[in-house]
């Protein structure tokens, strides 16, 4: 074989190993975003962040309205201002992600998800990973909400 094919097979074989790396390597699990406790006027009176177990109580501000427990719901505005990589949030089929730590280590690059911060994401995740089992079982895992 000449020189230029040997190094051409190498170079496939070592991106053929690190995509495998990166598509075993263990999911980044998000942390839930911070609530804050309001009072009847309105006013802040603790904010607490961390894991849950268990039933949730009290209520939760969101987007200066106040929600009983269960899933947390976002408009596309709040989805819309977290459109960068250091807050990247997406919608996709009426879900809403926080894909903040799924930038880096996305196997197809980092620019098919910064693509679809703070915006609709669901034609390019459907496009790229249809019914991909493996991929709509990683994105579930970053799954914050459901959209209004």
């Amino acid at each position: 074989m000449k020189t230029k094919n040997i190094i051409a097979v190498v170079a496939v074989v070592v991106l053929i190993i690190g995509a495998v790396y990166i598509l075993n390597k263990p999911a980044t699990t998000p942390q839930p975003l911070p609530t804050e406790n309001t009072t009847s006027q309105g006013t802040t009176t603790g904010t607490t962040t961390g894991t849950t177990t268990g039933q949730q109580t009290g209520t939760q501000t969101t987007g200066g309205t106040t929600a009983s427990s269960g899933p947390t719901s976002y408009t596309l505005a709040q989805v819309s201002s977290h459109n960068g990589a250091s807050s990247c949030w997406t919608t996709i089929n009426g879900n809403v992600y926080d894909l903040t730590n799924w930038i880096g280590q996305h196997p197809g690059g980092e620019g098919a998800i910064l693509s679809i911060c703070g915006k609709d994401g669901t034609s390019a995740f459907e496009g790229q990973h249809g019914d991909n089992g493996r991929a709509n079982a990683m994105l579930a895992t970053f799954k914050i909400g459901v959209l209004k």
